[in-house]
């Protein structure tokens, strides 16, 4: 039973790994199409730093799930989420028109 269950974890894990790179490409090329050529590398730090933030907020999320239990504490994140987009939409409303209208215009091609 034991060899089994390894066998199918490095299945998953290959499945996994592919699917991280298949979305990894996806983003950083939606990315790319959105957002004026010259603000490429600015975007693209943007989002590095946005990935590589994720180690650090991963053990605070952790004692707060121990504390307040995962449910709780998935909810309490995905509204900060919302609400975070919001305020950015709000507050810089000219970009999102922007990639809006790059994408319009490349379908026009």
């Amino acid at each position: 039973m034991y060899n089994v269950d390894v066998a199918w974890s490095f299945v998953f894990m290959v499945a996994i790994g592919l699917a991280t790179s298949a979305f990894g490409v996806l983003q950083t090329t939606l990315l790319l199409m959105t957002t004026e050529r010259s603000v490429h590398g600015r975007a693209l730090g943007l989002q590095e730093l946005a990935i590589g933030v994720m180690p650090l907020a991963a053990p605070g999320l952790g004692a707060v799930a121990e504390f307040a239990g995962v449910g709780p504490t998935t909810f309490v994140s995905a509204l900060l989420l919302v609400a975070f987009q919001l305020g950015l939409a709000v507050r810089v409303p000219s970009p999102l028109r922007q990639g809006i209208d790059l994408l319009s215009a490349r379908s026009k091609i």
